[in-house]
């Protein structure tokens, strides 16, 4: 047995002592040898965390040692303080197996062990000397490597429970299949979380973890989808991996999925008549189950969005009966009740209205009679509210509910129990920044207790929909907060959909845990590679990237690159410019899949069940079909024939990225498709193009182009390429206001012809630029009918042309 390299340890003889043995976890069989390991990590999602050779959440003092300690049979010694040790060793054990080795809990290790590990305050851990103290923080815990006997000795030792179960996983993210054996890379860590309580909100409902449509009966059964136990192992896997201590389950009560007269449906105040209400409520007992043993803190919500005011919550015996039913629940299952009352207080219950007057006296009644009757069953008990008034100060949609924000606010911090947290989302529902030192100050006054922070989205997602495909930085968790920001709040975490925003969420944990060490690039890249592998990074990075065009067709609320852009959140211009550039769209599309594929290949199951990519690729698949299949965009499609018409002829290139406007971008004139037989051999003799045609009647076009702050630092000439009819007199050009041509029209008859006009310095603005061309009939200032439907001039295209070298024209 080689001796572990670099390691400072002093080596000393273990004097075996006689341990109490611990009942060992009940470990799945898994297929020996190397064929084994390899195919589950091409076809097993728990294999997830992968290794990478580093910790995440980032540890606050971490030494990675260039020494792999073998696990192949792994005896684990664990410390008469550790309480209920079993589903520690159950996490511990699992890993190891799955990777090839063996563990064994035992009193002291046999001759047959290559190594050891020590959880807990251990005999064979005190003999160690030099050992460092656990650090005295909330969740801390040591991670240390030495040598007993001649065995490499892991131990692991944490200040509480959770900080033996943070030391376990960051144990595991180091235990990975090496040369063909099992192994676990050495290391020293001391650490602990700055932010003390962290999280997320997801729906038990959605395709994430969704024990609930297995068991809410046959109306949501999904007989595809994995069993219960898996995805409760697969959620655990996660939870553990993140370092979360307190996450959040909505749906988890069926509230909104029917009414007073059809109970069995899921009316939430009658939870004795629904149907098989035992099963429905069993989703409870299984997070419990899976988490609770841990000391992970969860909370189950009820969401009481039915429609009708009479159906809502309201201060009545009948409410406060069935919030118990649940609150007990929880509590027994070993969490907490979440009552989300965010968007769907109002209108008042006819009942809360008459008798209490508002919100906040019907809300603090509930919220006190609840706590006070659930505190004799559960004197530990807790509740997290999301009132209806959960942003601020930003914002003025509250003055809709008729009632005092402040007042409401204030009521919480004045007469609710301190056992009740409270969510907030900053400043705004959807604020940027998230929220200021002030702003923090500002609701505390008012609730008397730290915020429970959720972000909801605007602030973090990059992408359409406030998507975060998997590779970006996400830079603005540290430029937008500041120092003490996680000391100042209750609790921390995003508000999610799975898998679409696993990598965002490990990311979250990685800032959370240790801000000062909080690098946005590394952090995205740690997290990503942790769920499908250091090999798929690359692709995924590309595959974001390339994915990222098609934010600006995001359709459902304009969310994405257009808010504030170039579209100006009109859905037609949108729709308009997709079918002109409909041949970068199906490249990017086939780039976007080739890159889908290569990362299907690498990690099928691990793209699957850790990342939206599948998702996240329909939606642009989506943008693409729409765009190429709409009739009323046919005009609009044939734009990229034109671009090469524009290429061939010099006056445009897609490498020095010119801006290219086809005749469907002009407006005023008419939009139609004419037949020319003479353009440059480009265009089939008869075949029809489109063309902007102006007439007598219809005499001026204009076209709006888009500039970013960069363009202006580049000289752009304009190129304009048309034909003109026997009747056209002169031809005014004008840029943003400035004339850049007012003479007879310039271009050539029958034939498109192609003029060059420099634009002066000072010209082009950033955001819009308007283009405007003019042209009036020749002898003629008050055309007839006749003269009036003539064409005038047919434009075909206009380019702003980046010039090589200097700046714009004087």
């Amino acid at each position: 047995m080689s001796k572990i390299k670099n390691v400072a340890v002093v080596i000393f003889i273990l004097a075996l002592h006689v341990l109490p043995a611990c009942r060992a976890a009940a470990v799945p069989a898994y297929a020996p040898g190397a064929a084994g390991v390899e195919e589950r990590l091409r076809a097993d999602p728990l294999m997830m965390p992968h290794y990478t050779g580093r910790i995440l959440p980032s540890p606050q003092k971490a030494e990675y040692l260039d020494a792999y300690l073998p696990m192949s049979r792994v005896a684990i010694v664990v410390g008469k303080d550790v309480e209920n040790p079993a589903p520690l060793l159950d996490l511990l054990k699992d890993r190891i197996a799955r990777y090839g080795g063996a563990a064994e809990t035992v009193s002291a290790p046999g001759a047959d062990a290559v190594s050891v590990i020590s959880l807990g305050d251990t005999e064979i851990a005190r003999q160690v000397k030099g050992l460092p103290a656990v650090p005295d923080r909330e969740q801390g815990y040591i991670l240390q490597c030495a040598e007993a006997g001649g065995k490499p000795l892991i131990i692991l030792k944490g200040r509480d429970r959770l900080g033996l179960v943070w030391a376990i996983s960051s144990l595991n993210q180091l235990i990975h299949w090496k040369d063909g054996r099992t192994a676990a890379r050495a290391a020293r860590v001391e650490d602990y979380p700055r932010g003390l309580k962290r999280g997320y909100i997801t729906g038990v409902g959605g395709f994430f973890y969704s024990p609930s449509w297995l068991t809410w009966g046959s109306r949501s059964r999904d007989t595809n989808m994995p069993d219960t136990a898996f995805l409760l192992a697969k959620e655990r896997s996660f939870t553990v991996m993140c370092k979360f201590n307190a996450n959040v389950y909505q749906q988890v009560i069926p509230a909104g999925h029917g009414d007073r007269e059809n109970p069995g449906d899921g009316y939430w105040r009658m939870p004795e008549k629904w149907d098989g209400s035992g099963c429905r409520l069993s989703v409870i007992d299984d997070i419990g189950r899976s988490l609770s043993p841990l000391g992970i803190t969860w909370y189950g919500c009820v969401h009481p969005q039915v429609g009708a005011p009479e159906y809502k919550v309201c201060a009545d015996e009948e409410s406060l009966d069935a919030l118990l039913v649940y609150a007990r629940r929880m509590e027994a299952a070993g969490g907490h009740l979440d009552i989300q009352l965010d968007d769907v207080r109002f209108p008042l219950n006819p009942y809360d209205k008459e008798k209490f007057g508002s919100a906040r006296e019907a809300d603090t009644w509930i919220v006190t009679n609840l706590m006070a009757r659930l505190k004799k069953d559960y004197p530990k008990a807790r509740l997290l509210v999301c009132p209806p008034f959960y942003w601020g100060p930003g914002g003025s949609g509250w003055r809709s509910y008729g009632e005092d924000r402040d007042a409401y606010l204030r009521a919480i911090g004045d007469r609710w129990p301190m056992e009740v947290d409270v969510f907030w989302t900053g400043q705004r529902v959807n604020g940027t920044p998230l929220a200021t030192r002030g702003e923090v100050a500002w609701v505390t006054g008012l609730i008397r207790r730290k915020p429970w922070l959720w972000q909801n989205s605007a602030v973090t997602w990059y992408r359409a929909y406030f998507y975060h495909y998997g590779a970006e930085p996400i830079n603005t968790l540290k430029d937008l907060y500041w120092d003490g920001f996680l000391e100042s709040i209750g609790w921390y975490g995003f508000n999610s959909d799975f898998p679409a925003r696993c990598i965002a969420n490990a990311v979250s944990a990685d800032f959370q845990w240790n801000p000062d060490a909080y690098d946005p690039g590394e952090s995205v890249r740690e997290a990503a590679s942790k769920f499908i592998g250091p090999a798929a990074w690359k692709p995924l990075e590309k595959f974001s990237d390339t994915l990222s065009y098609f934010d600006r067709f995001a359709s459902s609320k304009n969310y994405g690159w257009m808010i504030g852009g170039p579209f100006h959140n009109n859905q037609n211009e949108m729709r308009q410019y997709a079918a002109r550039n409909i041949d970068v769209l199906e490249a990017r599309i086939a780039e976007a899949e080739a890159l889908y594929n290569e990362l299907l290949a690498l990690n099928k199951a691990a793209i699957d069940h850790w990342t939206g990519c599948a998702h996240f690729l329909n939606v642009a698949r989506t943008v693409v079909t729409r765009t190429r299949t709409s009739k009323d965009l046919a005009v609009f499609r044939k734009a990229p024939a034109q671009r090469a018409v524009a290429q061939k002829a010099g006056d445009y290139s897609a490498a020095d990225n010119d801006y290219f406007l086809a005749a469907s971008n002009f407006k005023k004139g008419l939009l139609c498709d004419v037949t020319n037989a003479a353009s440059a051999g480009d265009l089939a003799a008869g075949a029809t193009h489109p063309a902007c045609v102006l007439t007598a009647a219809k005499p001026e076009a204009e076209a709006g182009q888009w500039l970013w702050k960069n363009d202006l630092a580049d000289r752009f000439e304009l190129r304009v390429s048309a034909s003109k009819g026997a009747g056209a007199g002169n031809a005014v050009i004008t840029l943003n206001g400035r004339e850049l041509h007012n003479a007879p029209t310039p271009f050539s008859a029958g034939a498109p012809s192609s003029i060059a006009l420099p634009i002066p310095d000072g010209v082009l603005k950033e955001k819009d630029n308007l283009l405007n061309i003019r042209v009036s009939v020749k002898g003629d200032t008050q055309p007839d009918g006749k003269a009036g439907k003539a064409a005038l001039m047919a434009i075909q295209y206009a380019v702003f042309k980046r010039i090589a070298g200097g700046k714009a024209a004087k």
